[in-house]
């Protein structure tokens, strides 16, 4: 469990800054072998009658160079298509992420660096955009959300300190954006606006909580500002319970973002204003079981409510059950498998449609 591996400072950050990533067996260890892990992962989802999946490949490397700093490479080559009327599709390569963790004056401060490398593709023809619009969607979870956009570069601070039976923390970060040229029948430059990320964070035995406020500087397009996204409110709660063979987790994230405005254009900017609200509501739960050592098995429930957004549209509501194994099948040899399933409803624009799915993925990690 986290407790157990991984330095206060570091849980307080992994809850702050990398959200996706606060379930315990995700967390990195800053103490640990190098490591490398490709995965096969197959996601589809059905709402109405249009259906969208994606087959991916992740990659990943992790090495530590010493006791207190990690670096690590990730990416992912993946096949998306989608199927409303006519049938679109979008492949190739992700963009390459780059970064790193710091630990230093005594694990009381923890540094992040990160660079996002753009290999992937950005220029997107209308039907590519039909499928990345909807990829992107936070409610269906793919491992290849975004393909490519421009060099990001991200950097952050954060620290913990105990006040008797509590850690408390906080940090800040900082991702400067750049720009990537969006349409194939256009060479002007998109630049999203630059993110600032303040974080505030509690733990106490097995329970670990956090707010992230997220501001956001202009978007430019052609060298001129056009959009202003709203800014976000994260709120997150953690709840571990460790009883020998069980490792137990309830996790609730409510992510809140105000409104957006349009400065300068209309047509997708305009709809882009009306269309990123809405609060997004995601509960759940997993148990780990330890058979033997080397052998252990998930259990999982989701469940995610998402308002609709300005349009009155996009609200989600959806359960599904998860199961998963992970096993040692060779000295340094860390084979894990896992199923998701999800049912629910979608409100499109002509009226609540039923949404289902299910994920799979298989990979295998080795440790030098």
């Amino acid at each position: 469990m986290i407790a157990r591996t991984t330095p206060a400072c570091m849980v307080l950050f992994i809850l702050a800054f990398t959200p996706s990533a606060v379930m315990p067996q995700q967390a990195y260890r800053l103490r640990s072998d190098m490591a490398a892990r490709a995965e096969l992962s197959f996601t589809g989802w059905k709402a109405g009658n249009d259906r969208v999946s994606e087959f991916a490949v992740p990659f990943s490397v992790k090495y530590p160079v010493n006791e207190n700093l990690q670096v690590y490479l990730m990416t992912a080559p993946a096949l998306s298509r989608l199927v409303a009327g006519n049938s679109f599709s979008l492949s190739g390569l992700s963009d390459i992420k780059a970064g790193g963790h710091v630990l230093f004056l005594d694990e009381k401060l923890l540094f992040t660096f990160g660079l996002n490398l753009p290999a992937g593709k950005s220029r997107l023809t209308p039907d590519e955009w039909a499928v990345a619009s909807v990829i992107s969607r936070q409610t269906f979870s793919f491992k290849v959300p975004c393909y490519g956009q421009g060099f990001d570069a991200q950097a952050g601070l954060s620290s913990a300190f105990a006040a008797g039976d509590w850690m408390l923390g906080g940090g800040i970060s900082y991702l400067r954006k750049g720009g990537f040229v969006p349409y194939s029948t256009s060479d002007i430059q998109y630049v999203p606006g630059d993110e600032v990320t303040f974080t505030l964070g509690v733990n106490r035995g097995g329970f670990y909580g956090d707010i992230l406020y997220s501001l956001y500087f202009d978007d430019t397009w052609g060298g001129n500002p056009v959009f202003k996204s709203g800014s976000t409110l994260l709120l997150q709660l953690l709840s571990v319970i460790d009883r020998d063979p069980w490792d137990i987790v309830f996790f609730i994230r409510e992510r809140m973002k105000m409104k957006s405005k349009t400065i300068s254009g209309t047509g997708v900017l305009a709809y882009e204003r009306l269309n990123r609200n809405g609060n997004q509501l995601d509960l759940q739960a997993a148990a780990w079981y330890t058979l033997r050592p080397g052998v252990k098995y998930t259990a999982l429930l989701r469940l995610k409510l998402y308002s609709d957004n300005d349009f009155g549209y996009g609200g989600v509501t959806l359960f599904g059950p998860g199961a998963g194994v992970e096993a040692e099948i060779a000295p340094g040899l860390l084979f894990s498998g896992e199923l998701a399933f999800g049912v629910g409803t979608y409100q499109t624009m002509g009226g609540r449609v039923s949404l289902s799915g299910f994920s799979g993925s298989a990979g295998l990690q080795t440790s030098f």
